[in-house]
């Protein structure tokens, strides 16, 4: 089974995030999230974890205990666009294009 770092890091991967843009928009520390993912905080908060599944359109209970399953990867990626304001439409069609579908 996955740690909470090794989904952290698989969830800001699929969304496309960098640790510094992923903790601005959760509003925590770039150093915070980065400890996490490197496993040096094994229990973080049940808020922090909430902020960071709001953000990036995970389950909170997959990204805290690995429960269920995590969503696809564009699924992650329209949660970023919605978040970042950006038109869901736009994000399918870079995704459509990174598959090459184009």
């Amino acid at each position: 089974m996955e740690s909470i770092a090794q989904r952290l890091l698989r969830v800001r991967e699929a969304s496309g995030l960098g640790t510094k843009v992923l903790s601005e928009a959760c509003g925590l520390s770039g150093s915070h999230v980065r400890m996490i993912e490197s496993g040096d905080v094994k229990h973080p908060d049940l808020r922090t974890l909430e902020k960071i599944a709001a953000t990036t359109g995970v389950p909170v209970e997959w990204l805290a205990f690995g429960a269920g399953e995590c969503p696809a990867d564009d699924v992650i990626r329209a949660a970023r666009a919605a978040h970042a304001g950006a038109p869901a439409e736009v994000l399918h069609a870079v995704t459509d294009a990174e598959r090459g579908a184009a």
